[in-house]
């Protein structure tokens, strides 16, 4: 098995190919189910000077980054935990944790397994897809 992470240059990788199917491979993404993010279609956030930001976030990992971004414009945020990107936020939307989530999940692998709750989300709390279409029709 030779696990290897996404930023690993053509080169490096070159020199595995002559092992052919003797070899599995495995690439670490850099978060939680970037892979499904990924199948679904999904690219990386660019800021690019937005003036009006929607922030759906699963995570906290990438906030740090994007939260020194945010100066001027006006950012909702749509979050599990109090992060750096919540603090600088207008608005913030309280988002279920992993453990309240039911769905899927897409593993390293990209097998894609069940994801069942385990705890009720908390009185108030709607579920990523209910807040994006009472979001939409407001729009």
């Amino acid at each position: 098995v030779l696990i290897y992470s996404v930023g690993v240059k053509g080169r490096v990788m070159a020199a595995f190919r002559p092992l052919g199917d003797r070899l599995f491979y495995l690439a670490l993404s850099p978060g939680r189910n970037q892979k499904g993010a990924e199948a679904a279609g999904l690219k990386p956030a660019q800021l690019n000077g937005a003036t009006t930001r929607y922030f759906l976030i699963g995570e906290q990992e990438a906030e740090a980054a994007w939260a020194q971004a945010l100066e001027g414009g006006f950012t909702v945020v749509h979050a599990s935990y109090h992060s750096p990107l919540t603090e600088k936020a207008d608005v913030v939307l309280p988002a279920p944790v992993w453990y309240e989530r039911t769905g899927h999940v897409t593993n390293l692998e990209g097998s894609t397994k069940p994801l069942h709750e385990v705890m009720p989300m908390p009185e108030g709390v709607r579920d990523d897809a209910e807040v994006l279409t009472a979001l939409a029709a407001m729009l």
